[in-house]
């Protein structure tokens, strides 16, 4: 029963996983839904280190960012590029420019924006948050958990970054701290994939029935789509 769960519980690959690298077993990747949710404007939230990017920079990261809403990536790099020409240590930029290249599989290269990224601004927590969503791809839990962890802290609000760290301690075999944390976060974030970040900790706790239940309320708020795939999935397996 227990080999049967451990299969149960890392039956989800990450769907952005091409062949040559790591796939992240653990679950379904936060940043399948991450994406509509990137700072689109650099005047969501101000430091120092941002208050240093040229308003030309700044204006052509907001270019970018409606050409990477409609996943132009090849348009939306383009424009990045003018403007980190501009200003090369600017966070949203880097930060966007290592998600498209997540997306695009070139995981070393986005290592390397999105730490530049958190380095140029440590207060910007989407660096973070996109740091922990590729160590977990890449099955680097203890760097996935450092990274989500900070991005708690730095944005508490954003659902993902919670998400981001239940995959790391269930990379870890930690569900019960996993659990601990979706519950929580699930008091303001109902139907999105803590649900199924929980379904699955509750599955690695033995505690399949209450998997379930949970499995059910995100297919009720999302009969349809690739989070609702997976859902039914893992909802088939344990039922």
């Amino acid at each position: 029963m227990k080999s049967h769960t451990a299969a149960v519980i890392f039956a989800l690959a990450s769907p952005f996983a091409l062949s040559g690298q790591v796939a992240n077993t653990g679950g379904l990747s936060g940043a399948t839904q991450m994406q509509p949710y990137l700072p689109s404007t650099t005047r969501s939230s101000i430091s120092m280190a941002r208050l240093r990017v040229p308003l030309k920079a700044r204006d052509l990261y907001e270019k970018a960012a409606k050409q990477f809403r409609k996943r132009d990536y090849i348009k939306a790099q383009e424009t990045l590029d003018r403007a980190l020409h501009l200003y090369r240590a600017f966070p949203e930029a880097l930060t966007m420019q290592g998600f498209i290249q997540i997306d695009l599989n070139h995981w070393e290269a986005a290592e390397q924006s999105l730490q530049a990224a958190a380095r140029s601004d440590p207060t910007y927590g989407w660096a973070y948050l996109i740091l922990g969503d590729l160590y977990n791809r890449q099955r680097r839990f203890d760097d996935a958990l450092v990274m989500s962890q900070q991005a708690v802290q730095l944005v508490p609000d954003v659902w993902f970054a919670h998400y981001e760290m239940c995959q790391a301690y269930m990379g870890k075999n930690q569900f019960a701290r996993a659990l601990d944390v979706s519950d929580a976060a699930l008091s303001t974030n109902r139907g999105t994939l803590l649900h199924v970040a929980k379904a699955r900790a509750l599955i690695g706790l033995g505690r399949h029935q209450e998997a379930a239940v949970e499995l059910k309320t995100y297919l009720h708020y999302h009969p349809a789509g690739e989070g609702s795939q997976d859902a039914r999935k893992l909802l088939d397996e344990i039922e």
